[in-house]
């Protein structure tokens, strides 16, 4: 996976990226964490002719920049752009992360920003990695291997939960960006140090941040239409409580009894009890493991 090019030049094969703050939020019942709602070289948006930019994978030290800013636009940076595709995001939903979408965040034309990335995907692959800038899981890395994959997941959850649609974006996406790579040598170091076998160890990292992110997701998206158009979660889930408590027993006695229970406003509560699960079962692959 390509992250996004840049001017300045990283060791060989590393893509470099700025970090923003970490900004750490609890997840509330307000809007501002709500969801809204591969190509190759010649992505959409990129004429099927076009010569690779300088900085650009595929392009050659010789090769012409295309996309040059005019004059009368606004002078872009891999920071500039990184940072108004954040910004965008955050305000608008993922949806929003387009290639005009980006330029009229910008005042450029979309073609400007060809200089920094060839499409959309390159440009969600270089904004993934950006998401991992602000977090530093190395710095909750400890002897006692639960104590840090807890601390780990608690701090990935604050992060995400801060930025909207960040789980969505990056959900299922391996970027090769120094952030990104960062924050799953720390995961892989813990799980290896707990004696995990080097398959298991990959394994359950894997699992680990597909059902972090996964569960954050879920966090982030509207319950409903009816809070899609304003209602308060907490009174949407009061009335679907009422309403599973409505349902015909004999055909859903069991969605009728915990109608409480799978209506509970306690998310934390719910991302503790599947973090837990998840360290006993990685646990059972360390009394398990082949000591060769």
């Amino acid at each position: 996976m390509r992250a996004m090019p840049t001017d300045r030049t990283p060791p060989h094969g590393t893509p470099a990226h700025g970090r923003p703050a970490d900004a750490a939020a609890a997840h509330g019942t307000s809007s501002d964490g709500a969801r809204s709602d591969g190509t190759p070289a010649h992505g959409p948006g990129t004429p099927a002719d076009a010569t690779p930019a300088e900085g650009v994978p595929g392009g050659g030290a010789g090769a012409r920049r295309r996309g040059r800013p005019r004059k009368d636009e606004p002078a872009l940076t891999e920071r500039v752009v990184l940072d108004a595709g954040v910004r965008l995001m955050v305000r608008d939903g993922l949806d929003a992360v387009t290639m005009r979408g980006l330029a009229a965040e910008l005042g450029v034309r979309a073609a400007s920003l060809y200089r920094y990335v060839r499409n959309k995907d390159e440009l969600l692959d270089a904004l993934a990695d950006e998401l991992f800038a602000g977090i530093d899981l190395t710095r909750y890395a400890q002897d006692d291997w639960r104590a840090a994959l807890t601390a780990m997941a608690a701090a990935l959850r604050r992060h995400l939960l801060a930025r909207r649609d960040s789980a969505r974006l990056i959900a299922g996406r391996f970027t090769t960006g120094p952030n990104a790579l960062r924050n799953i040598e720390a995961l892989l170091a813990v799980l290896r140090g707990a004696g995990l076998s080097d398959h298991d160890a990959a394994f359950a990292t894997y699992t680990y941040v597909t059902w972090l992110f996964g569960f954050v997701a879920a966090e982030q998206n509207r319950l409903s239409a009816e809070v899609a158009a304003g209602m308060a979660p907490r009174e949407y889930l009061d009335r679907l409580a009422g309403r599973l408590r409505a349902m015909p027993p004999d055909r859903y006695p069991h969605v009728v009894a915990l109608a409480g229970e799978l209506t509970a406003p306690d998310l934390a509560a719910r991302f503790d009890f599947a973090l837990a699960r998840l360290l006993a079962g990685i646990d059972v692959l360390r009394t398990t493991a082949d000591p060769r």
